[in-house]
Order: structure tokens, then C-alpha cells, then sequence
């Protein structure tokens, strides 16, 4: 989606021009806020809760699933700028793979080969594992029009804790 400086400016509340004195270009703008954006995601998936500490390593799975959904709910704007950017080739697609999105795959990858170790995950490949983990990030892009329609809000804590356990468990069943 492309959108003009000016709308920008504008909706910001900045001055005319503030953008284009402070970057060289619209990438150079575009790659500062995406930056921004991945770097709140990031701190959510590294912050540890009091659940974590003393928590065995036998526990990745549940551990990643449940820090990837809080981490969406805090930050749903991730997901709906990879449903954007990652629907076309083009430079913003590469860049938001080698700067961000590599690393995360490297993680997902990592739990399932430990998972498919202990065999809880023997039928499933990366393939599968992969999208039922990245598919949940459209739950929270949607969590408002659900909100309106159910009067829950999905990223409660309550709910969350939910969806991980379900997710845990699909992702922990031999499919034959």
C-alpha cells in the first residue's frame, strides 16, 4: 500500500517537509518504521514472564507458541504488514526477509527439529509447522471486527492462554 508523504505528515500532525528533512527518501522512511515496528515485536517475543524462569527446556514449544501470540496481540501491525509486503517479490519483501524475518524462521525451525526429536511432532512437516504457527498472526489483525461481533476481546490473557493451549496441542499430534 502506498501512501503519500503528505497524508503522512498530515495525519501526524507534523509539519510539511519534517519527513523528507529527516530521511533521504520514502525507503530510508519506510525502512526507519519498519524497524520500529519489528523492534517492539522483538523486545515482546524476548521478555521473559515469571512463568519462564525455571522453565525446562522440554517446554519450547508451548513457550514459543504462547510468546508468538502475545507478541502478535501486542503488535498486530506485524501481521498485516507481512500479508502486505510478502504478497509480491520486490525489494521490501527481501529486506523485511533478511533483516527480520529469516531470524524468526531460524527460531520456528529450531523448536520443531527439538520437537520432532522427542517425536511429538513425528507426521508433521516444517511446511505445516510453520503455517499453523505464522497463520495465527491474522487473529489479531481481525481482533477488533471480532470484538464487535462476539463482545470478546481475543487478546485477553484468558484467551491467548487458550488459543496456545489448543495450538500446542494440534502442533503436538501426529498427523498420519
Amino acid at each position: 500500500m502506498s501512501t503519500a508523504t503528505r497524508e503522512i505528515e498530515k495525519n501526524a500532525g507534523a509539519k510539511r517537509s519534517l519527513i523528507s528533512y529527516h530521511f533521504k527518501n520514502k525507503e530510508e522512511f519506510w525502512k526507519s518504521c519498519m524497524r520500529a515496528l519489528f523492534s517492539r515485536f522483538k523486545r515482546e517475543m524476548q521478555e521473559k514472564s515469571k512463568q519462564e524462569y525455571g522453565m525446562e527446556r522440554k517446554n519450547r514449544l508451548n513457550l514459543l507458541v504462547g510468546k508468538f501470540l502475545r507478541a502478535n496481540a501486542s503488535v498486530p501491525e506485524v501481521g498485516q504488514v507481512l500479508a502486505d509486503e510478502f504478497r509480491r517479490e520486490g525489494w521490501r519483501q527481501r529486506w523485511l526477509l533478511e533483516n527480520y524475518y529469516r531470524e524468526f524462521f531460524w527460531i520456528i525451525s529450531q523448536v520443531y527439529l527439538q520437537e520432532q526429536r522427542r517425536t511429538h511432532i513425528s507426521g508433521l512437516s516444517l511446511t505445516h509447522f510453520y503455517y499453523l504457527i505464522v497463520g495465527t498472526m491474522s487473529i489479531h489483525s481481525q481482533a477488533i471486527t471480532h470484538e464487535i461481533l462476539t463482545g470478546e476481546d481475543p487478546n485477553q490473557s484468558t484467551h491467548l492462554l487458550e488459543l496456545s493451549s489448543v495450538l500446542t496441542n494440534i502442533l503436538k499430534t501426529s498427523i498420519d
